[in-house]
């Protein structure tokens, strides 16, 4: 965040939404939560972020925690990887044995 601040582009952003040239400023997360909270803590007109989530992964990364700090802060939250690049869709017949006996049915598509 330090250098997106000191090479100017969040000024250079701000510049861009009021000609009309963005509508919205966001940014994509790849990181730990700890920093996660110090880019939303550290700008105040982000409207949303993008991060990686899904049931395997609700420890990774941001996380479930990282997901409800941004929305505790205004931001809307874009989900990346929602299915693990199709793996959560097809999953190991571990894992689809485990479904089958789930009180909850989900039909893997084939």
């Amino acid at each position: 965040m330090p250098k997106v601040r000191d090479l100017g582009v969040l000024k250079w952003a701000e510049g861009a939404i009021t000609e009309g040239r963005i509508g919205y400023l966001g940014f994509s997360f790849h990181d730990d939560y700890e920093v996660l909270r110090e880019i939303v803590d550290a700008y105040d007109n982000w409207t949303l972020c993008q991060i990686q989530y899904n049931y395997m992964d609700e420890e990774f990364q941001a996380g479930t925690r990282g997901l409800r700090y941004a929305h505790r802060k205004g931001l809307a939250v874009v989900v990346m990887e929602p299915i693990r690049a199709g793996r959560l869709a097809r999953p190991p017949e571990k894992v689809a044995k485990i479904f089958a006996n789930a009180r909850v049915r989900r039909t893997p598509r084939r």
